[in-house]
C-alpha cells in the first residue's frame, strides 16, 4: 500500500469562490484556465497534462478572486 500524498497548494493564493476544473471536480486554489475545456487548472493539473511544458495556446493564467 502507498501513501497518498498532499495537495501541492504553495505559493497559490485560495480563492474565496470554487472553481470547477477540466475533470469536473472544484478547487479553491486554480493557477490557470483552459479556454477548450472550459475549467480551471491547479499546479498539479498543470505538471499532470503537460500545458505549460507545450506551451499549449487555449491556456490563460489569469488572476482569480
Amino acid at each position: 500500500m502507498t501513501k497518498k500524498k498532499k495537495p501541492d497548494h504553495r505559493g497559490v493564493k485560495r480563492t474565496k469562490k470554487y472553481y470547477e476544473m477540466i475533470d469536473g471536480n472544484m478547487t479553491n486554489h486554480p493557477v490557470a484556465f483552459c479556454t477548450r475545456y472550459n475549467g480551471a487548472l491547479t499546479k498539479g493539473m498543470m505538471h499532470t497534462h503537460g500545458c505549460s511544458d507545450r506551451n499549449c495556446c487555449r491556456l490563460e493564467k489569469r488572476e482569480f478572486e
